[in-house]
């Protein structure tokens, strides 16, 4: 879907892939593949079912996010997930170089 995506809209808006998963590798391989086929960034969503701890969510995306030089945008949505991105672990996320969607906070 993502590559189809990326060929009809021909560079005529940003193609937003949604990439999540609850396993970190399928994530990860999603959102290669995203990359792989030309996609501008990946929309994530927290491990669903898992209810990981909050170093376990900063983990997951950061292990992601490392893997490919797209945007990753966060998306935190406890409702669905069952588990909610704390601000601690969101100010953790902004410092990773292509985690966007909230400002990075100063260095400490």
């Amino acid at each position: 879907m993502v590559a189809i995506t990326v060929e009809q809209v021909n560079k005529r808006i940003p193609v937003i892939a949604g990439t999540g998963s609850n396993n970190t590798a399928e994530a990860i391989r999603f959102t290669k593949h995203a990359r792989k086929v030309g996609a501008d960034g990946a929309l994530m969503i927290s491990p669903y079912y898992n209810k990981p701890t909050q170093e376990g969510l900063y983990q997951h995306y950061r292990k992601v996010a490392e893997s490919v030089d797209i945007p990753i945008i966060v998306y935190n949505i406890p409702g669905r997930t069952a588990v909610n991105i704390e601000p601690d672990t969101m100010a953790r996320l902004a410092r990773i170089d292509n985690i966007v969607g909230s400002r990075k906070p100063p260095d400490p």
